[in-house]
């Protein structure tokens, strides 16, 4: 790609989408960070060692990684790996999807790179030739991120160049819209069908500013399809798009393997467990507010809290709060340590301000626990209030406690919501019934659009 085709695709970025956006490419492509960008789901900004200057150092993680027939495939498989796990050709000719978003190979992936390696191991998901451009980086220096946020804008028509039926591109709240709408106008000018995946929480009132309400405007309703987590996403999207949006709900999977459903022993001690980003917006402050009076009245109680964020600010409520010797700080897990974590447990607590529809809610019943957590977003569309858990409003600290003592109190009665919660969830977010709706809607956007197909 020449240096006069990236000065292009910078103007028209700056002409369509913005001058914020356009000038933060502008100073990550000349190296002069550091620029403000923002991972797309589970995370704030987060220092890290400086990246030496240099295409081959921006990201970390390569931006493009390929996966056919529904494998995923990092930098270390390739086609000849997936022939040699499957014992066949990777499949030509299929239906081919451009994907777009967060890094999902880092260490710290959240949970777009959850939902997006569970719908892509699906067995549904066979025979469609799939690429993953990654937009910018998981972790590192806001100037590390600028630069790996101006590397994929930059690689991004070569993307598409190579071939694509269609682009499906994630989105979350802040930077990432902007970011995204770049991409999406540059399929658009190659004459793809984009298709939007909503991973937002408050992007309403955030567009109540006139710039970004216009842009949500066109990008919602320009795109062939919008995919959302819930009914009161739905609703954002309707609003967001002054009603022009075609959408179509499309809740998270819950992965499949590892979990275990099973009730715990009884001599189990009696486990609280958050798993989530820790800060203002998952609410654990207020768990840690009501944690007293859960364990004044349930003696034994622990609450085990995994996840990266803000711990230091963590270890001094818990101090302040007095509870030190009953709360155990696991910073950020994954792998096996996630599972044991899960299994240990005996209630799920995320007293969230803001979510789209959170993976951990659907881990968390997966493995057969009860949730506590807040009535907002995407979540009552999960947690079944009084029948898979306990649901109370944002700030409810007498509330949250009132039902962590009771779930805690009644082991029978949390064994039975936590088998309902299994129940749901191997039915309504089972990753093959998802995987399947999500190919079916996007051969039908490719069908609608049989001019539109870039070259092989």
């Amino acid at each position: 790609m020449s240096r006069k085709r990236d000065g292009a695709a910078v103007r028209r970025g700056k002409d369509e989408i913005g001058r914020p956006v356009g000038e933060a490419v502008e100073r990550a492509q000349a190296g002069e960070g550091p620029a403000q960008a923002a991972p797309d789901a589970a995370g704030g900004l987060q220092g890290g060692a400086e990246v030496p200057r240099g295409e081959e150092a921006v990201p970390a993680a390569q931006p493009e990684h390929a996966v056919h027939g529904g494998v995923g495939e990092g930098a270390a498989q390739g086609a000849e790996g997936f022939e040699a796990e499957h014992g066949r050709a990777v499949p030509r000719g299929g239906l081919r999807v451009l994907m777009l978003g967060g890094d999902i190979h880092g260490p710290v992936s959240g949970g777009i790179g959850t939902v997006v390696h569970t719908l892509l191991g699906a067995r549904a998901m066979q025979g469609v030739d799939l690429r993953y451009h990654t937009t910018v980086a998981a972790d590192g220096s806001r100037a590390h991120k600028a630069r790996s946020m101006a590397a994929g804008l930059l690689r991004f028509p070569a993307r598409l160049a190579a071939g694509a039926d269609l682009v499906h591109i994630h989105v979350a709240d802040g930077p990432s819209v902007w970011r995204k709408a770049l991409y999406a106008a540059e399929a658009h000018a190659w004459g793809l069908p984009v298709c939007l995946h909503g991973h937002f929480t408050g992007l309403v009132e955030a567009a109540a500013r006139p710039p970004l309400a216009a842009l949500c405007r066109r990008l919602f309703g320009g795109a062939a399809r919008v995919f959302v987590l819930s009914a009161d996403m739905q609703r954002q999207v309707a609003a967001l798009s002054a009603g022009r949006a075609r959408t179509e709900i499309l809740h998270n999977p819950c992965p499949p393997d590892g979990f275990d459903p099973r009730p715990r022993p009884p001599e189990a001690p009696p486990t609280v467990l958050f798993m989530g980003r820790v800060g203002d917006r998952k609410g654990i402050f207020d768990l840690v507010a009501a944690w007293p009076a859960v364990v004044a009245a349930v003696p034994a109680a622990r609450l085990v809290v995994a996840g990266d964020g803000e711990l230091d600010r963590l270890r001094g409520a818990v101090g302040a709060a007095g509870v030190a010797g009953s709360v155990e700080i696991l910073g950020w897990i994954r792998g096996e340590a996630r599972l044991a974590a899960y299994r240990r447990a005996t209630v799920f607590c995320l007293p969230s301000y803001a979510e789209g529809l959170p993976m951990g809610v659907l881990e968390a019943m997966g493995a057969g626990l009860p949730v506590v957590s807040t009535a907002i977003n995407g979540t009552p569309d999960a947690v079944v209030d009084g029948e898979t858990g306990l649901l109370h409003a944002p700030g409810d600290r007498a509330a949250l406690g009132a039902h962590l003592r009771a779930l805690l109190g009644d082991p029978r009665r949390a064994a039975q919501m936590g088998a309902a919660g299994y129940a749901r969830v191997v039915t309504a977010f089972d990753p093959e019934r998802q995987a399947a709706r999500l190919r079916a809607a996007w051969e039908a956007v490719v069908a609608a659009h049989p001019a539109r197909r870039s070259p092989r």
